[in-house]
């Protein structure tokens, strides 16, 4: 129980997850995530009760399949209400309206956070959900982290905490958002319809790494810059991933708590500094997982993942100062990226990349695309 050293040197802070093993899914795929039994589960949450330490679950599947209107659905959730109770669970995030009047109508005295998966960017969802009777918003960071005077009116109107993500790192405006998403929950829970061939987040990888402007586009909030949004009036900060080792996970949360961190920012991104080596191996879990040969070719599957490169690029966190007032100057909703040229400039300055990776990430974008789009995986 490594993460509990977060307590060292972090004071107010919440743990927050979910068994991969529920009925409905979530936000990760269950292969991308470490296993724990329902022993080692329940051993943990009466740790973070014994040391006073919130645990946030996640009822945050972005599509439940029309399950949670089903005996079995309905009967699920309020089992598992019962058992976080029982268990010292005093708040869950959501990502359903329906689930949330549900679980309100039911558990009144647990706490209800609207998910990211809420997509809330505007005033007008942000006030639904607090009249729904949510305790927290997380709002739609994709989208909204750049636009001050958005995020302020939000802020201005709304009387419940606010929370931003501060390194998903999604790419601004994504068009995969709803679609990987979507595969994300249907790649987990007991209820699993796909396998996780996970298209989106290689194309996110590869696309922003050929063209590194995108990372600076991408929603991440440095640690330096915290304070800026602690000044508008948003005091509540989410760190991912779930699929990291505790070290990464104590590292990167170290990094926020400091409010700085001098060396490469892109250790503190789960899209590059993601899964340990270790767990991109072929255990004989994911080796069952993934041998499926009448869906798709497992063997051009496996030749495509063994092969994959994983560069981690130099982002000069340094040379980032003074970026966020930059952008926050800009309407980056109705003005061009090709004439305003503000990121591209600044990743020019601040982000190098090695000659030998790029020429590794062309050729394996390339396969990437002849397996998913020209349907070489399917043949």
């Amino acid at each position: 129980m490594k993460l509990f050293e977060i307590n060292t040197f972090l004071d107010s802070f919440e743990f927050y997850g979910k068994d991969p093993n529920d009925f409905f899914g979530g936000g990760r795929a269950d292969i991308t995530l470490l296993k724990a039994s329902k022993k080692q589960v329940s051993s943990f949450l009466k740790k973070c009760q014994s040391k006073k330490i919130n645990f946030n679950y996640l009822f945050n599947h972005y599509c439940a399949s029309g399950l949670q209107f089903s005996k079995k659905g309905v009967r699920f959730i309020l089992d598992k209400c019962d058992y976080l109770l029982d268990s010292g669970v005093s708040s869950l995030t959501v990502s359903d309206p329906y689930l949330a009047k549900l679980i309100k109508k039911n558990y009144p005295d647990l706490k209800i956070n609207a998910s990211v998966f809420c997509r809330i960017e505007t005033l007008e969802k942000a006030k639904y959900w607090q009249e729904l009777g949510a305790s927290r918003i997380t709002l739609f960071s994709n989208n909204i982290l750049r636009n001050k005077e958005r995020l302020g009116s939000i802020v201005k109107n709304i009387s419940i905490p606010l929370q931003l993500i501060v390194n998903n790192c999604c790419l601004y405006h994504c068009v995969n958002t709803d679609q990987h998403a979507n595969l994300e929950s249907h790649s987990s829970g007991k209820v699993r319809e796909s396998t996780y061939l996970n298209y989106y987040t290689f194309d996110c990888r590869y696309s922003r790494l050929l063209a590194p402007h995108l990372i600076i586009k991408s929603n991440f909030i440095r640690p330096e810059d915290l304070k800026t949004y602690q000044d508008l009036g948003i005091h509540h900060f989410k760190i991912t991933d779930r699929t990291l080792s505790p070290d990464k996970i104590i590292k990167i949360t170290k990094a926020y708590a400091d409010n700085a961190y001098p060396g490469n920012l892109s250790e503190l991104m789960p899209i590059f500094t993601g899964s340990d080596s270790k767990n991109r191996k072929f255990s004989l879990n994911k080796i069952l997982y993934f041998f499926k040969p009448f869906k798709y070719n497992v063997y051009k599957l496996y030749q495509f993942l063994k092969s994959a490169p994983y560069p981690v690029p130099y982002i000069n966190n340094e040379k980032l100062n003074g970026y966020l007032e930059k952008i926050f100057k800009v309407n980056c909703e109705t003005t061009d990226c090709d004439q305003c040229l503000i990121c591209k400039k600044i990743a020019d300055e601040a982000i190098l990349i090695d000659r030998h990776d790029l020429e590794l990430i062309k050729d394996h974008k390339l396969k990437l695309e002849n397996l998913f789009v020209r349907g070489d995986l399917f043949k």
